[in-house]
């Protein structure tokens, strides 16, 4: 099951779990989008940085500045995280303070026609500097939180300059 509420620690928007692809690069008229495997992961944590900002920021406005999000975010996985920040608007909630994110390992990278360069990779993300507030300053994440979240993370584009995120699993005990 896919969640996009991690970041909060207490909204929760899943997705159905989309059949794990097997390994089958796919040239391009151009060639492959990345060179090696290591190329492939540098673009993967580069563009889970570029949504991990603008999920703060968004985040910290109380789910009313989405500005960016789309530039960062795809398909359902999209859709469920604009959701989540609608019920921090209609909660009147928003987050403080940022996680931190750890890096491990790239799981596997291939090319479809569809959806180009297509990465996965797994990575823990330490919510304990993280906070969700209500309306009088008072947190609402549960006292006995995990403070840190394994992370399976999808990431697709026609390029490295244009990957976005569009699947965040919430599993496993590799942290």
């Amino acid at each position: 099951m896919l969640c996009a509420g991690a970041l909060i620690g207490t909204l929760t928007a899943c997705t159905p779990d989309d059949p794990k692809p097997t390994k089958t690069p796919a040239a391009t008229a151009d060639g492959p989008i990345f060179a090696s495997d290591e190329e492939a992961f540098e673009a993967a944590k580069a563009a889970y940085e570029r949504f991990h900002e603008v999920y703060t920021r968004v985040g910290e406005s109380g789910g009313k500045d989405l500005e960016g999000i789309e530039d960062v975010a795809t398909g359902e996985f999209l859709e469920y995280i604009e959701e989540d920040f609608a019920a921090l608007r209609d909660q009147g909630w928003h987050t403080t303070g940022h996680s931190e994110v750890e890096y491990l390992d790239l799981i596997q990278d291939f090319e479809t026609p569809e959806r180009g360069a297509i990465v996965q990779i797994t990575l823990c993300e330490d919510v304990s500097g993280l906070d969700v507030v209500d309306r009088t300053g008072a947190s609402v994440v549960e006292k006995d939180r995990d403070p840190t979240i394994p992370v399976e993370l999808t990431v697709e584009g026609p390029n490295a300059s244009e990957m976005k995120v569009s699947s965040r699993w919430e599993r496993g005990e590799f942290c």
